[in-house]
């Protein structure tokens, strides 16, 4: 008997050490979720920030350009529009439309490049534009030489909205 009595106690005791272990593991999981979870606030923060400073420059350039900017559907993916008049003797309705994706690299990997044009335009001249910006950094160079394969290919002069 006296046995089996100190056989369940070292059983409780190992059961109890076990309990301990779980419980700062537990803990220790908790503390890392906190820290990722407050640095994805932090990070949410920073982005909803910088939206804001991108806003009125995303308004610049689509108003000076006559573009429109918006998402493609894929976070690495972003669309560009081009407006242009509707052809002689068309209604203001039939307004034409040329669009580009633009595959945006994660941050320090590769360049960008355009992914899809509509309508088709020449590859090598797409390429030449594509590496004057990745060598530049610079998204005017971008939507600047875009719009003037657009116009060569649709010959006429853009709307600016």
């Amino acid at each position: 008997m006296q046995s089996h009595i100190s056989h369940l106690e070292s059983h409780a005791s190992s059961q109890r050490a076990q309990r301990d272990k779980l419980h700062h593991a537990i803990a220790t999981t908790q503390r890392q979720i906190d820290a990722k979870l407050a640095a994805q606030q932090e990070y949410a923060a920073r982005m909803e920030k910088q939206s804001e400073l991108n806003g009125p420059e995303l308004a610049f350039w689509e108003t000076y350009l006559g573009t429109r900017i918006e998402g493609g559907g894929d976070e690495g993916i972003i669309r560009v529009a081009y407006s242009f008049p509707p052809e002689r003797g068309g209604t203001q309705k039939e307004e034409r439309e040329a669009t580009f994706e633009l595959h945006v690299p994660e941050t320090g990997s590769g360049g960008y490049e355009v992914v899809h044009t509509r309508p088709r335009l020449d590859g090598e001249d797409v390429a030449r534009v594509v590496r004057r910006l990745n060598e530049t950094r610079d998204i005017a160079v971008l939507l600047k030489g875009m719009r003037s394969l657009f116009q060569n290919e649709v010959g006429e002069r853009m709307i600016v909205r």
